[in-house]
């Protein structure tokens, strides 16, 4: 970006530089948004992490003005004030539902086929015109905040509590159709301690969902794709992704492949340390492997380095109509990234695949907070 906002470098040079910056489109004159630009200089504080896909949070330079992004939004950028939570979730999905995605960075449209919507557990507020009168306040109604002091509980409480509800698995059975339609409808629970249950469940789903939370899941979780590289080789060439996860579409699209994954059943080794992480989530092996599945995948980055003992469902998991880790592994094959991935990039797949085992691990403790919600939980008044 310096050297594109800078004057060293001709348009020709950041042509074959970075090709895309150059090419003309109905809606971009690369040209006149570069000379345009060059006026501003480079702005370090302009460069934003933001959540591209579930799980893929990359570098952004936001610019507010041209058309160097495309549609940069910049009411949804001054609403709060980032790093902070918010919900992407849809009103009407394309597909089949998707439970929302915890994000803590600005959020891309395409978090969710068919557009997200970001929503921030808190916003920016302005009371007038200076600086004193400007403060963060929590993203309720009137009506919301109303129960919440009926109830005693906390504001920060009930973002949380909406999103462990909309990630229980049997919320979303009982409400299959009417989550195609409309925004989700969230039951409020009777007591403080409910809400509060509740919402330490949504905590633990948030530092697993959000890609920029410290959470590590190591110890009992640590053989979940614990990455295999053969013996004496050059970390480079084995970190390639060649194994044909993705190719160039239309345009600028990355379009999945077929991939190295194949199936297997757990080994005995295995079900022993499944066995043990089942019980460090106070679940049976049964349990485990009804939610996990009953085999796992070896994925492979290429012939001879790949992630063993992904389970199935997580190899599955969806979130916003993406298959999750498939999804990461496309936009990294070795023609697309023009590189190896670094070692970090490989120890983060691992860690992602342990994420999700735990979200879905998670399945009975948030069905039974919801079921426990239920018989007395109430709405707020229609406006």
């Amino acid at each position: 970006m310096e050297s594109y906002l800078g004057t060293d470098a001709t348009d020709a040079e950041i042509g074959e530089t970075v090709p895309g910056a150059m090419e003309s489109s109905a809606r971009f004159d690369p040209i006149s948004t570069r000379r345009t630009l060059q006026e501003k200089g480079f702005r370090p504080w302009q460069i934003l992490r933001y959540a591209y896909r579930p799980f893929d949070v990359r570098w952004l330079y936001w610019e507010p003005e041209t058309k160097l992004l495309d549609e940069k939004r910049s009411e949804y950028i001054k609403q709060t004030i980032f790093p902070a939570p918010c919900l992407a979730t849809q009103q009407k999905s394309r597909g089949d539902s998707s439970a929302p995605q915890l994000i803590s960075q600005p959020g891309c449209i395409d978090l969710l086929d068919r557009s997200a919507s970001c929503i921030p557990a808190a916003v920016i507020d302005v009371a007038g015109t200076l600086l004193s009168e400007v403060h963060v306040a929590p993203n309720l109604s009137v009506a919301a905040m109303a129960k919440l002091k009926e109830i005693g509980g906390k504001t920060e409480d009930l973002f949380f509590h909406a999103l462990a509800i909309m990630h229980g698995p049997k919320y979303r059975t009982e409400n299959a159709g009417a989550l195609l339609g409309d925004w989700p409808r969230i039951p409020l629970p009777a007591t403080v301690n409910l809400l509060a249950h509740s919402a330490t469940l949504g905590r633990r789903l948030a530092e697993l969902l959000d890609a920029e939370s410290s959470v590590r899941l190591s110890a009992e979780w640590s053989f979940l794709a614990a990455l295999k590289l053969p013996k004496n080789s050059d970390l480079e060439s084995v970190l390639k992704l060649t194994a044909g996860w993705g190719y160039r579409g239309q345009g600028s699209t990355v379009m999945p492949g077929q991939g190295l994954s194949p199936e297997r059943q757990w080994s005995a080794v295995e079900r022993e340390k499944l066995a043990a992480l089942a019980t460090a989530q106070s679940l049976t092996l049964e349990d485990a492997l009804a939610l996990l599945g009953e085999s796992c995948v070896d994925v492979h980055l290429n012939g001879e380095s790949f992630w063993p003992t992904i389970p199935i469902n997580v190899w599955n998991y969806t979130l916003g109509g993406y298959q999750v880790l498939k999804k990461w592994l496309s936009y990294r094959e070795l023609p697309l990234l023009g590189r190896p991935l670094h070692s970090e990039e490989a120890a983060y797949f691992s860690q992602v695949v342990r994420r999700i085992a735990a979200i879905i691990l998670l399945g009975p403790a948030l069905d039974a907070s919801y079921q426990a919600i239920l018989p007395a939980a109430t709405g707020l008044p229609t406006p």
